[in-house]
């Protein structure tokens, strides 16, 4: 909660200067968001990779005991592997890390808007009492 509240807070007294730095901010979180879409993006191929090894384990294993390998058998073999368990944690908090950073960056698009009306309005106020 802290990041987002420094992140969108606004100095009134300095809106040049919040506008200075707006740009390079979202260009930071941007970046970040771009970095862990891509984790996710490698995290689901590799969870789509170990869920094809789990299944042909257990298709080798049914055949192996004279068994036909149905779907719910299969999907037990995926859901018991340790390492198809592991990827999708890891997926579920990339995600979540993901969703965070998007969340981040629509803030700090709204605080661009915000940063805009406000230099608008400081320029209608000088305008008036010039």
């Amino acid at each position: 909660m802290d990041l987002s509240d420094d992140l969108t807070a606004i100095d009134p007294l300095n809106i040049e200067g919040e506008l200075l730095k707006q740009a390079q901010k979202f260009s930071y979180y941007s970046g970040l968001y771009e970095n862990a879409k891509k984790d996710c993006e490698i995290l689901e191929i590799g969870l789509t990779q170990c869920q094809a090894s789990a299944r042909i384990k257990g298709q080798e294993e049914c055949e192996a005991k004279g068994t036909r390998p149905t779907v719910a058998v299969l999907d037990g073999y995926i859901n018991s592997d340790e390492s198809c368990n592991k990827i999708t944690l890891n997926l579920a908090d990339t995600k979540y890390k993901l969703g965070l950073l998007k969340s981040l960056m629509q803030s700090l698009s709204h605080k661009k808007d915000m940063l805009v009306q406000l230099s608008a309005n400081q320029r209608t106020e000088k305008g008036i009492y010039s």
